[in-house]
């Protein structure tokens, strides 16, 4: 599909520990590219991607934040970046929700997959 010219953007919402390989494949077209939060579950991903990023020559590649979307964190971004709230040293935003829902072969119950608990809650990327 990535070579087939019938697309303009990839869309990588397949399991944490799968996006490293979706993304060698989508980087190297002139796609535009959208990948669910985190980008890689291990650090020496992350630097290929880095370095994967630099030579793409052509479209963007942007990492789905969705809460930094949601209405009340979209206005306490507002408010920090006007300076409402004096000199951040620390966000903590706590998520009450149901247990995980079933993933097929339950890949989201094990820190192998998602990256751990550090990299599946608390990634960041900078607006």
């Amino acid at each position: 599909m990535l070579k087939s010219g019938l697309c303009d953007a990839v869309v990588i919402a397949s399991p944490n520990f799968t996006h490293i390989q979706v993304m060698r494949d989508a980087l190297a077209t002139d796609l535009h590219i959208l990948v669910e939060k985190p980008l890689v579950t291990k650090v020496a991903d992350g630097v290929e991607m880095i370095e994967r990023a630099k030579a793409k020559k052509q479209g963007i590649v942007w990492v789905a934040q969705e809460y930094r979307y949601m209405p009340p964190v979209a206005e306490m971004i507002r408010i920090a970046h006007e300076g409402g709230v004096g000199r951040l040293h620390q966000v903590a935003i706590r998520e009450h929700r149901e247990p995980f829902y079933p993933k097929v072969g339950n890949w989201n119950r094990f820190s192998a997959n998602t990256g751990g608990t550090l990299v599946e809650k608390c990634c960041t990327t900078s607006t």
